[in-house]
């Protein structure tokens, strides 16, 4: 009888021991799909964590922005931009500029103006854009100086929109270059004139 004991005991002790094994076998495949779930779930709410503060941030900036020093800045640019079209004034500087850098100008051509397409940072402000091509001779020196000049344009604001270069095989130091510059036209009453 000892023996029958031992051995009920015994099966008792393995069905125990089975039956905790198969539970952390079975806990553990169902745990594993679920941890791996989590940790998903978790970098995805730490990215959206950090969205939330970075946007937080930008709204306080933004909030923060003083509007009467917005309009101060806007009413400066409406200074600088002239009304009207300015095309004469502003070619007569381009080539006067370029002549004293000793530029020589193949060809300076108005292209038809355009009009820009309404952003929401820029409906406070009517303007055109007038592109002007220019084709020209010059010397790296003196393209560096006339990019810089245009930079600095007194009769208008300018941008260099195209650019092109090429070396001039006829003439060494020379370079071939075709610039596409836009100048800026304010649509108001409120620019110069």
């Amino acid at each position: 009888m000892d023996f029958l004991k031992y051995m009920r005991k015994r099966n008792i002790h393995v069905l125990i021991i089975s039956g905790v094994i198969l539970f952390a076998v079975l806990f553990s495949l169902m745990l594993t799909p679920l941890r791996n779930s989590i940790a998903i779930k978790k970098t995805e709410w730490k990215k959206l964590e950090a969205q939330l503060i970075a946007g937080r941030a930008k709204l306080d900036n933004f909030s923060k922005l003083d509007k009467s020093e917005i309009d101060a800045q806007l009413e400066v640019l409406r200074g600088k931009l002239p009304s009207g079209s300015p095309t004469s004034a502003v070619l007569d500087e381009l080539t006067k500029r370029g002549k004293e850098l000793n530029i020589e100008f193949i060809s300076i051509t108005p292209k038809l103006e355009k009009v820009p397409s309404k952003t929401k940072t820029a409906t406070a402000l009517n303007y055109k854009i007038l592109p002007i091509e220019i084709n020209m001779k010059a010397t790296y020196r003196s393209l560096a100086e006339y990019l810089g000049i245009l930079e600095n344009l007194e009769s208008s604001f300018a941008t260099v929109g195209e650019f092109q270069i090429r070396k001039d095989e006829k003439i060494y130091p020379k370079l071939s270059i075709r610039l596409v510059v836009y100048t800026y036209i304010i649509e108001s009453e409120r620019g110069q004139d």
